[in-house]
Formats: structure tokens, sequence, C-alpha cells
């Protein structure tokens, strides 16, 4: 039909409505008001940019921005996804002994943050916020992602930069097996032979650590292998929610930051309860004083265990210096990373959501081995660690061109002639979140 959208066949939307939206935007968006998104080109006001210059500049400049926010969002995506990373590392490494008092600091501030946008959005945008989302299937997601996130955070205190790229690369497997599971996803041969070669190669890199050594502990390696499982679930289950009709970006992020406020006083103490520096104190009074500990380490950089620790054991002795600038400028890196990942979630395709992921393994491994970058972090490259490197680079190549195969083949049965560069979110694999 002329001028008209054909979505499925029991409904349709008229283009000439969405004139102003229709440019590089998922047709789940067509739904919004203007009241959100703005008015059209048509019926805005005519603006004189003559009497100044600066609205002129500012205003061209919104439109470059706007009209290219895919390409700035994934360029922005890689490098924050690479400090992050490190950042990350660097954070563990300073409060090694208080992970959890850390990690539950983060979710904290984030839950502070995303409160503060709901209430922002209710006031600005009440249409919007009224509609409808069902947090039920949040629970479950919840559930496994807290428990990914104190996994991997004990796990990678004692596991290199280096390593917890490649050690990370097994979610990719992991996280093809739930989505065939949960969500009943497709995928290619070339899927499971490029995860195959994936496990290979980190097993061979496992087989050449020692059960300890200086910036590894098996272990902990073993440990953060392990927290990829529910991560993956966890995944999979958040890329049903954002492929939903019934999706609210607002609503779902502050639900999902509560989830983890909430299920993550448990699970971390618990932990801790497990994992306490003064055990002749008792489980409580253990917990309270790593409790205290932990953030005078993480906001005063004051160190409380120095006699009677080790560089590689638990507990390890304090290195608190410069705690929180870390802490400050991982969650400056992780607020943008949130942002340009929401734009690529929203806009992007499977393909070029792929390609970014696999950025992440040569560059976070050059970042680790520059200490400008990484600081007392830095690894430095060995030969198993080019061979395994090379390995799942050339694996995810295959993990690539299977994802292109297998979009050639759906193609070949549907076609979209109104959207030939667009391609079906309903089988867009899923991503990880930054790290919290």
């Amino acid at each position: 039909m002329k001028g008209r959208l054909q979505l499925s066949r029991s409904e349709s939307v008229d283009l000439s409505k969405y004139a102003h939206t229709l440019r590089g935007v998922h047709p789940r968006e067509l739904d919004f008001s203007d009241e959100f998104y703005g008015t059209s080109d048509d019926s805005s006001s005519p603006l004189d940019f003559g009497h100044c210059s600066s609205n002129g500049f500012w205003s061209r400049t919104f439109d470059f921005v706007l009209r290219r926010r895919l390409i700035i969002a994934c360029f922005v995506y890689v490098v924050m996804d690479i400090l992050t990373t490190v950042y990350y590392k660097r954070l563990m490494d300073h409060t090694g002994n208080y992970v959890m008092v850390t990690m539950e600091s983060l979710v904290v501030y984030f839950l502070i943050l995303f409160s503060f946008i709901y209430v922002a959005c209710r006031h600005f945008f009440p249409e919007y916020m009224s509609r409808p989302f069902d947090p039920h299937p949040l629970f479950l997601m919840g559930a496994f992602d807290i428990v990914a996130t104190a996994l991997s955070a004990v796990g990678s205190v004692n596991t290199s930069g280096i390593l917890l790229v490649m050690l990370g690369q097994v979610a990719i497997p992991l996280t093809i097996i739930a989505c065939k599971v949960i969500l009943g996803r497709k995928y290619h041969k070339l899927h499971y032979l490029s995860s195959f070669f994936i496990i290979a190669f980190v097993c061979l890199k496992e087989l050449t650590i020692p059960a300890v050594s200086e910036r590894n502990d098996i272990y902990s390696n073993l440990l953060y292998i392990i927290a990829c499982l529910p991560d993956s679930i966890a995944s999979a289950l958040r890329s049903g929610q954002y492929t939903s009709d019934s999706f609210h970006l607002v609503k779902y992020q502050f639900s999902a930051m509560a989830l983890q406020f909430v299920l993550g006083l448990p699970v971390f103490a618990f932990i801790m309860s497990k994992r306490h520096t003064q055990p002749d104190l008792g489980i409580f009074g253990s917990i309270v004083h790593d409790i205290e500990s932990g953030l005078a380490c993480l906001f005063l950089g004051r160190n409380t265990i120095v006699d009677g620790c080790s560089e590689t054991g638990f507990p390890r002795c304090d290195s608190c210096e410069g705690s929180l600038q870390i802490f400050l400028i991982y969650l400056l890196c992780n607020m943008i990373i949130r942002v340009a990942y929401i734009v690529i979630m929203m806009e992007g395709t499977v393909t070029l959501v792929f390609l970014l992921g696999t950025l992440k393994v040569p560059l976070c491994s050059i970042a680790f081995s520059l200490p400008a970058i990484s600081g007392d972090s830095a690894t430095d490259f060995e030969f198993i660690d080019v061979v395994c490197f090379v390995g799942i680079m050339v694996s995810l190549f295959l993990y690539g061109t299977g994802t292109k195969r297998l979009e050639n083949e759906t193609a070949t049965r549907f076609s979209t002639p109104l959207l030939p560069d667009r391609e079906d979110f309903s089988r867009v694999v899923s991503i990880q979140e930054p790290m919290e």
C-alpha cells in the first residue's frame, strides 16, 4: 500500500504521521507520541539563525549528532568498553579484600541515579511514563545477574586483565545455548564451531597457568568462568526484554537496578560471611568490620590490612591509595557507555553489534599491556597469550561469518522491500550490559 508500512499481518502504520522519525528508528518507536520526541520539521516554528550565530552553530551541531547518532554511539561504546574493563580491573585490584562492598556501592550509586531519572521523566514525560510495563520477568533475570556480578567480582581479583578479556569470551557459547533454550533462537553451524574453538583456546591458556602465580590464581580463573553461566542466562533474558513489545526503557533500568540492590544484600552478605578478613571476630562482627574497612578503603584510600598478609592469597595486603579516583572514573565511563548501549540496542543491527563486541578482545588486550592506561594492573603479553589471542580472534571471525550467513538465509525467505537495510530485531543476539 502506498504511504503505509506493513508491520504484521494484522496491523499497519501510516508513514505520513511519522515522517520525521522514520530515519534509523526501530518500528517500536513509532508508537511514541510527539510530546516525547518533539515536533516534526513541518510543524516547527521557523527560526531565524541570522540574529544569533551561536544558535546556528549549536543547531547544526545538534542536527549533525542526531543524524549520525548510531555511528557516534558505536565509537563511544568501543572506547568506553575498553575504559570500563580496564578501570573495573583496577578497582578490583585496589579494593580486593572488600569487593562486595565496592560492588554494593556501585549498585547504590546507580539506583540513586536512575531514581532521579525516573522521577524527572514522570514530571516531564507523563504520557510516556504512563505506558504499561511488566516487571515480573525481571525477577529471574535480576537473580542471575546479581549472582554473576558477585562471582565475577571475586574471581577478577586474582585474574590478570588480559586473561579477564579472554575468559569473558566463554560467555559467547554459553549465551548461544541460553538463547536457544530460553528464546528459541536459531544459529548457524559456524556459531557452534567458533564456540568450540573459543573454549579450546581458553582451556589451552588455563593449562599453561600455575595453580598460583603473582597475577593469576587458577581457582579465581575458574570462578570467573563459572560466573559466565548465570551471566549468559541473564543476557538471554535481557535480550528478550529489549525486543519485547512492552519494553519500557526508563522503568526497565530503574526496576533492574532496584532488584540488584534488594537481591544483592543477601548475596553479598553471604559471600562476605565466607570470605571475611577477621575470622576471630565472628561472622557478624567480621562482616561489620569488612564493611567499615571497605568504605574507608574505597572513599578514603585508607589501608587496614597491612600485616600478616600476602600479594596473592586472601586476605591480601591493602592497596587502597587512589581508589576513589579510579571509582569516579569508572562511574563516569559506565554512565557514558550505558547511554551508547541504549542507542545501539534501539537502532543497531545484529552484525554491527557483534563487530563492536569483537573489537573488545584486541583493544582491551593492548590497553592492559600499557601501564599508562592500566596502571599497576598492567601485564605483559606472553607467547601463549598471542597464540590464544589469535585463536580467539579467528573464532570470533567465524562467529561473525555464521551470523551473516544466517541473516542471508533468512533474507531469502522473508523480504522487506520498504526497509532493505534494516535487520529484524527478533533475531538480535544478546549483548551484555556494562559491568557494574
